[in-house]
Parts: structure tokens; sequence; C-alpha cells
């Protein structure tokens, strides 16, 4: 995997602070999303041309199953709302003001996975996770901390990513 650096994060930056107790909690992931598209639009490759921004911190990220169960990784995270399978947040006791209040979003992918196209939420809904193990395979080490370096898919996985969830999305 290819590292990158990028002007660094402020300390205090929230972001930041969520991923690095998300990190402690359930180990590696790849930052998918918004975030992700943020990073690298704006700090890789340098276009910075009005794009919407979250302002809500979403973090949505993916984990490959073929290490620890899923099930165990999660479960240092709190489950939240209707599909708590996959939107989670951090525990109160982290002691972070601010991070609990954030919702992960938790994206399973890899080998553990035997329908990635079809991830069921609930009785009603299901996520397709299509493309998340070939992202991660091309994914880059982007450095935006002296004690951070995130996991992203580059700009054309992204873009494949945002195709794929908008016609889930239908």
């Amino acid at each position: 995997m290819s590292q990158i650096s990028v002007t660094p994060w402020p300390r205090d930056d929230a972001r930041a602070v969520i991923l690095i107790e998300l990190r402690r909690r359930i180990g590696e992931f790849m930052l998918v999303g918004a975030h992700a598209r943020d990073i690298v639009c704006r700090d890789v490759v340098g276009l910075d041309r009005g794009m919407p921004s979250t302002s809500d911190l979403d973090v949505a990220v993916a984990i490959s199953t073929s290490g620890p169960d899923y099930a165990q990784r999660v479960s240092r995270l709190e489950g939240r709302g209707t599909s708590s399978r996959m939107r989670f947040t951090i525990p109160d006791e982290a002691g972070v003001p601010g991070v609990s209040s954030t919702p992960i979003d938790v994206i399973p992918y890899g080998p553990g996975v035997l329908d990635p196209a079809n991830i069921p939420l609930d009785a009603e809904r299901s996520l397709d996770a299509t493309g998340m193990a070939e992202a991660a395979s091309c994914a880059i080490a982007v450095q935006v901390r002296s004690d951070l370096v995130v996991s992203i898919p580059p700009l054309h996985a992204l873009m494949a990513l945002k195709l794929l969830a908008y016609v889930d999305d239908g």
C-alpha cells in the first residue's frame, strides 16, 4: 500500500479524535464515504471547487471479516437505531466530548461475507457492499496527522463505490 502525507489536520480535529478512538476499539479499517472523498479530493488531488461537505462527521468505515469476526470487532461499539447491525456509536465511557454522538457505519466486506450484494440490515432493507474488497485492494495510506494514518480508496475506487451506492439507494 502506498503512503502519502497531506497538510496535517489540527490536533483538536474531531474527525481525527473519532478515527483514533475507532481504531483503538476495532482495529484496522478503510475509511469510505464523504470523509474519504474530502480527503482524496481536497488533500490528495487538490480539487476544492465548492464540493458539498458533510457537517455531521458521519464516519463510514469498511472492515474486512477475514481477521477477527465482525461481531467481535464491533462489540466495543454501541448499536444505534433500527439498522443497528451496521450503524454504531462509540460508547460514552470513551470520555471524549462529541465522540459518542457521532454515527459510524461499519460495512463488512471480505471472505466472511457470503453475498456482498445483499447484506441484510433488517427485515426489509439490505446493503450492497459490492466493490469494497476491490477498493481495499488498491487503497492508499494517507497520513493526516503525525499519529494517524488512514486507509482510503483512491479516487477511481471512490467514484465506483459512489455509483454503486446511488444504484443501491434507488
